[in-house]
């Protein structure tokens, strides 16, 4: 059946909202988060994807459930003077300044200080390197192409930082019983109005857009035409947001720093580009698609949401957020996950290769 990849882009045409993954309450004001999760990114691209394959959504599950449909981001991407580069968050240890300790000369595994009380061990930190002022923003690092060898890979030292323009929303919805009001009630949000993006290598940003890569069977990838298909708009976030969606079909390789096709991942250090879902079994700890976690330097969040089409909550689970560093100490993974979305937590690439 063979299998072919799509990138999708999406540029913000309105004001945008990408809310927190909890349930948001009534007059409670909430700030919209200056990057879209791999949940929103990754809905977004199926939706794309159901409409020039034809596809029911209940068809798009199964074939995420059987993964024979992967989505592999969130990723940025800038244009500078005609050119494309590519953004991901930075790892934790540049925005936190934190510098490792490794082992003897020749090992390839950092020495481990402790574990934390759920078991996920953490390597040790020889000191905090010199940060300088935190910036205003989003930090990312830039993921370019080293050599054929090499591939695509994270390069911590071409930064740049995303800001946000926000405004403030206020929006009031009445519940009515025929004509009579029942009640209101009061929302407030921050919206984001528009970004700047700035390049410590390229400078400032004429266009930005949010990016997903799909991996499809090819029997459906040779289906579409994206001649036919063009540039759509369609719902982005919460709030009525609205982008447009670029897709681009053929040989895309950006897809090999995401790790569509099967590669080895143990004895490397990865960098979580989405969220990494995280379960524990017979007293390990396993990251979703990638395998038993060795170590991890980063955080950990509880990650949940809506399922607009289904009307209910998604199951909460804990998560390591996006920059966050893990080692993979065997690919041995766990099957059963129990819902279909959760596949869309597990996107790593190699950041410091050889150990």
């Amino acid at each position: 059946m063979g299998e072919a990849y799509l990138s999708i882009h999406f540029e913000p045409l309105t004001p945008i909202f990408f809310g927190p993954r909890q349930e948001l309450s009534p007059s409670e004001y909430v700030k919209s988060a200056i990057f879209p999760s791999s949940y929103a990114l990754g809905g977004a691209s199926l939706r794309v994807i159901s409409e020039i394959c034809q596809l029911t959504f209940q068809d798009i599950e199964e074939l995420v459930e059987r993964e024979d449909i992967q989505v592999r981001g969130p990723y940025l991407v800038a244009q500078f003077e005609g050119n494309f580069r590519y953004f991901v968050p930075a790892p934790f240890d540049k925005v936190h300044g934190i510098i490792l300790e490794f082992g003897e000369a020749g090992e390839k595994k950092p020495k481990l200080m402790y574990e934390r009380s759920d078991g996920l061990p953490l390597p040790r930190i020889t000191r905090f390197g010199r940060r300088g002022a935190k910036p205003e923003g989003l930090l990312l690092a830039e993921i370019e192409f080293k050599d054929a060898e090499l591939g695509w890979n994270v390069n911590p030292d071409s930064i740049a930082v995303l800001k946000e323009v926000a405004s403030e929303r206020t929006s009031f919805e009445m519940n009515r019983d025929k004509k009579v009001v029942q009640h209101g009630t009061l929302y407030l949000r921050s919206m984001i109005e528009s970004y700047t993006l700035d390049s410590n290598r390229y400078g400032i940003a004429s266009k930005i857009a949010f990016g997903c890569d799909v991996r499809l069977p090819g029997d459906l990838f040779r289906k579409i035409d994206v001649r036919g298909f063009g540039d759509v708009k369609l719902r982005f976030g919460g709030e009525g947001g609205v982008a447009k969606a670029t897709v681009k079909k053929g040989d895309v390789p950006l897809v090999k720093a995401f790790q569509l096709k099967h590669e080895p991942k143990a004895e490397k250090t990865l960098l979580a580009v989405s969220h990494i879902a995280l379960s524990k079994a017979d007293g390990k700890i396993y990251a979703l698609g990638l395998g038993e976690v060795e170590w991890v330097l980063g955080k950990i969040e509880l990650i949940g949401g809506w399922l607009i089409r289904e009307k209910r909550f998604k199951k909460h689970v804990p998560a390591l957020i996006p920059g966050s560093l893990l080692k993979i100490k065997n690919e041995k993974t766990l099957h059963n996950v129990g819902e279909w979305y959760l596949k869309l937590l597990s996107t790593a690439i190699p950041h410091y290769r050889g150990y």
